[in-house]
């Protein structure tokens, strides 16, 4: 453990301001957790309420504590639409947690977010971003090698519940490697390792508490950057097969959906091995039956077809692919047409993010960086189609 981990933590993040803004930073009319308190109480207190806030906060940090109250969430079963109320499948779990656990949560991801690095070709869980950008990214690519008359294989790689698999302890160890001050991340173990939900019940009772052992906090505000964190350290590794000028656009993810691309078969099958070793030691497995496999080209298909095999299972070339809700055909067309009115806008903003300056998101900065960004990212954020 780098001997930085170990200094006192810099408690900038918990001052007085620093929580009054992570307070207006919750979303108001949302249901309390088991402690009763709501967000709006938290954004109505008095600025003696965000003191003691700051006190609370500073003490769960010194001591790798939080409050019992942190530590259980509420799970409210939605039925999802058109699915069989009588299925256990038809519902969509709903988790509440603690408002207060909230705002200590969006402190510490100052800390997290300041020191670990994710992989800039990951497109979920970003703010500006959307799954918008990650279709027309792919649009992009497509044309691009279209223009060169190159063919591209591509993957669609399944991650079987992803979120709920995650290896917790593979989370801290990212975290201390990544520079993270070992205070938090001590704190962070001891949430997890006591962290609880309640299911309601008819009449809304609750069920008796069910300890998590795996997998990160559903309705945790930190849980979406803790998975980009700890994916990253795996997506990192993938390169050579997608490459642009200086730009490795071997793969694009949104979240836990995949996407490989590669201009050659045999990289692909090197990267998807890579893939499935390194997703496989932070828990996570591809599911191979679910991924999809298409080569995106101008020219006839090869035969005999060309496959990959994806954790043993054999996949062969089909004629479209899913992603994202759209399917991609190998002829290049989207089944659906895409909403980009407010996509071009929304990159404009800042997002103060060196990768996303890798990427060419913010084309009203004029730096070193940006001359040497290859010209097609950079264009998907100057026009529409």
């Amino acid at each position: 453990m780098p001997e930085d981990n170990c200094k006192a933590v810099n408690f900038d993040i918990l001052a007085v301001s620093s929580s009054s803004e992570a307070v207006r930073q919750l979303k108001v009319k949302k249901a309390p957790g088991l402690d009763g308190v709501s967000s709006n109480h938290l954004r109505n207190g008095s600025p003696l309420l965000i003191q003691h806030m700051q006190l609370l906060f500073q003490m769960c940090i010194d001591s790798a504590t939080v409050p019992k109250s942190f530590c259980t969430g509420v799970v409210t079963n939605i039925l999802k639409k058109g699915k069989n109320a009588n299925e256990c499948g038809g519902y969509r779990p709903i988790t509440v947690s603690s408002s207060l656990s909230k705002v200590l949560e969006k402190l510490v991801l100052r800390e997290v977010t300041s020191k670990c690095v994710i992989d800039y070709r990951q497109f979920g869980f970003r703010k500006h971003l959307s799954c918008a950008f990650a279709h027309r990214l792919l649009k992009r690519i497509l044309a691009k090698a279209d223009s060169l008359e190159l063919s591209v294989h591509i993957c669609s790689v399944d991650i079987s519940t992803a979120c709920d698999s995650v290896i917790q302890s593979a989370v801290f160890h990212t975290l201390l490697d990544a520079g993270v001050n070992a205070h938090i991340v001590a704190m962070l173990s001891f949430w997890y390792s006591n962290s609880y939900i309640r299911v309601k019940l008819r009449l809304e009772k609750l069920s008796e508490p069910v300890k998590l052992t795996r997998g990160l906090r559903q309705g945790s505000v930190s849980s979406p950057i803790l998975f980009n964190t700890l994916t990253s350290k795996v997506t990192k590794q993938i390169s050579d097969g997608l490459r642009f000028d200086t730009c490795d656009l071997s793969l694009i993810s949104y979240a836990d959906d995949l996407l490989m691309l590669s201009f050659s078969l045999s990289v692909m099958q090197d990267n998807l091995d890579e893939l499935v070793s390194g997703y496989s030691a932070i828990g996570l497995q591809v599911n191979g039956q679910k991924t999809e496999f298409l080569v995106s080209s101008s020219a006839k298909q090869e035969a005999p077809a060309p496959t990959v095999s994806v954790d043993g299972a054999i996949i062969a070339p089909s004629s479209s692919l899913k992603y994202l809700g759209l399917r991609h055909g190998r002829d290049k067309k989207i089944t659906r047409t895409l909403c980009l009115d407010t996509l071009v806008s929304n990159l404009r903003e800042d997002n103060a993010n060196e990768n996303n300056v890798k990427l060419g998101l913010h084309p009203s900065k004029q730096t070193s960086n940006q001359k040497n960004l290859p010209a097609l990212v950079d264009d998907v954020t100057k026009t529409g189609d």
